[in-house]
């Protein structure tokens, strides 16, 4: 008994999510893993006695989110994947996915809630930048395309779409070949399979559009 209750803190305490438990009663930080810590910023001795609402951003929603999150729950009642702003203990923000789920013990008391903690900061960040990288795409008179490993569009910009006299669902998810033609497409096919190993070609040829 003695080692599984040692292999399950190891695995608590090193799990590459973030783990914290807190007193239903009053919000207190009990217990966090190395990953929690680390996402936050604290130490050990830090972060534990915290109430939960320090982790908080201050801001109107993510401070009704806190106070619900303490309101008496249901053992059948967890909360799942509610997005909110956290802080780092530097001051920065941190975009999360919260679930919480009760401990009960044996007379049926909620004693604990168990929060799984989820940094989505990277990935909101980098969806950021690529909806602006598409406004950009969607702006340029350049002719701007994606293509997958084999050969089919998976996005185009308007300016491609108007000199081809295309629409959107004429271009993507059809071949490259499909476009222009088996003559074509085998006398570019060699430029397109080094750029999709990872090479900058730089290639010129005169096409014939069915619109300029």
């Amino acid at each position: 008994l003695q080692a599984s209750e040692q292999m399950l803190r190891d695995l608590y305490d090193n799990a590459p999510v973030a783990f914290l438990s807190v007193c239903a009663d009053d919000g207190r930080i009990l217990r966090s893993n190395k990953a929690c810590r680390e996402l936050f910023g604290y130490t050990h001795e830090e972060v534990e006695n915290r109430h939960l609402f320090d982790l908080f951003a201050d801001a109107p929603r993510e401070c009704s989110v806190a106070k619900a999150m303490m309101q008496p729950m249901r053992c059948d009642q967890p909360i799942m994947n509610e997005e909110v702003h956290l802080t780092h203990k530097g001051g920065r923000r941190l975009w999360t996915s919260i679930s919480v789920t009760p401990k009960i013990d044996a007379s049926g008391k909620v004693v604990e809630r168990h929060l799984v903690i989820l940094d989505l900061t990277e990935r909101r960040e980098a969806e950021k930048t690529l909806r602006q990288y598409a406004r950009i795409v969607a702006a340029s008179q350049d002719h701007m395309a994606y293509l997958d490993r084999y050969y089919v569009y998976r996005a185009v910009n308007r300016a491609y779409l108007d000199n081809h006299g295309k629409t959107y669902d004429e271009i993507v998810g059809h071949t490259v070949e499909d476009l222009f033609g088996e003559e074509i497409f085998e006398e570019i096919r060699g430029n397109l399979e080094r750029c999709l190993a990872g090479e900058v070609i730089n290639y010129q040829a005169w096409f014939d559009f069915p619109k300029t």
